[in-house]
C-alpha cells in the first residue's frame, strides 16, 4: 500500500464535507472504497485508499487516533507545531480562502479520511517535511527517519509507471530521483489527490539527494500544466 500497487482503486475524490458538519466513520467510508480491483503488486495505480486503509492499521495496532499518533509520533519530532492532521477554527494564522476556476471563493471542506487527506500545514512546515525525507539534511533533532530509511523511499518498486509516467513528463521531470507531493486544495495543504479539485493545489518538488537544490513549492488550481 505504501508504494502505491496494492490494487486498491483512487477513492472518491469528491466525498467532502464542511468541517461542521457530521462526516461518515472511516470504517464507514472505507468499507465502500476498500475494494481490490487487480492483483496486488502487479503495476502502480496511485491510491488514496490503499494510504486510508494504513490509517485505520495504525488506529487498531496502537489502539490511538490516528491525528493523534501522527502528532506526537511524526509533527512534533519533525518540529512541525504548526501543523494538524485535525481542522481547528483555531488555527493561527487562519487558513487561507480557496478559489475556484470562476473566481468564487471555496470553503475549507475536511474528508473522512485523513492520512491521504487532512493535514493541514503552513509553509514552514512543509519545508521541514521535505527536509525530513533527504539524506545528510535533516536536523539530528528532529529526525523521524534514519538515511536507510529514506533510501528506501525511493526504492523503484515497479518498472512502469503506466499514465503517471505521462504526467511527470509533462511536468519536465525527466530525470529521476524527485519527489512530489501534491498539497491541494480549497485552501489548505493536503497530500494528495487528482486535478479533479477545486480551489488550490500546492506543489513541493525536490531532489532527495541534492540538497544544493532549492526546494521548489508553487500553486496551481489543477495538477497538470495547461501545456
Amino acid at each position: 500500500m505504501f508504494t502505491h500497487t496494492a490494487g486498491i482503486p483512487l477513492g472518491d475524490i469528491f466525498e467532502r464535507y464542511p468541517p461542521k458538519e457530521e462526516i461518515p466513520s472511516l470504517e464507514e467510508s472505507l468499507s465502500k472504497k476498500a475494494i481490490l480491483i487487480q492483483e496486488p503488486g502487479l503495476s502502480f495505480s496511485y491510491s488514496n485508499t490503499g494510504y486510508n486503509l494504513l490509517d485505520l492499521l495504525i488506529e487498531e495496532v496502537t489502539g490511538r487516533d490516528f491525528a493523534e499518533y501522527m502528532k506526537e509520533e511524526v509533527l512534533i519530532p519533525l518540529g512541525m507545531h504548526n501543523s494538524s492532521f485535525t481542522w481547528s477554527e483555531e488555527f493561527d494564522p487562519a487558513v487561507p480562502v480557496g478559489y475556484d476556476l470562476k473566481g468564487n471563493p471555496v470553503p475549507v471542506y475536511i474528508y473522512p479520511e485523513k492520512a491521504s487527506d487532512g493535514l493541514f500545514a503552513n509553509v514552514e512546515d512543509i519545508a521541514a517535511f521535505a527536509a525530513a525525507g533527504m539524506t545528510n539534511f535533516s536536523h539530528t533533532d528532529h529526525q523521524v527517519l534514519n538515511d536507510q530509511s529514506i533510501n528506501k523511499l525511493y526504492t523503484p518498486m515497479v518498472e512502469k509507471i503506466g499514465i503517471y509516467g505521462v504526467v511527470l513528463k509533462r511536468y519536465r521531470f525527466s530525470v529521476l530521483p524527485f519527489w512530489l507531493i501534491c498539497f491541494n486544495p480549497c485552501s489548505h495543504y493536503r497530500k494528495g489527490k487528482t486535478n479533479k479539485s477545486i480551489g488550490t493545489k500546492n506543489n513541493l518538488v525536490i531532489n532527495p539527494y541534492r540538497v544544493d537544490l532549492p526546494l521548489a513549492l508553487f500553486s496551481l488550481q489543477n495538477i497538470l500544466p495547461n501545456k
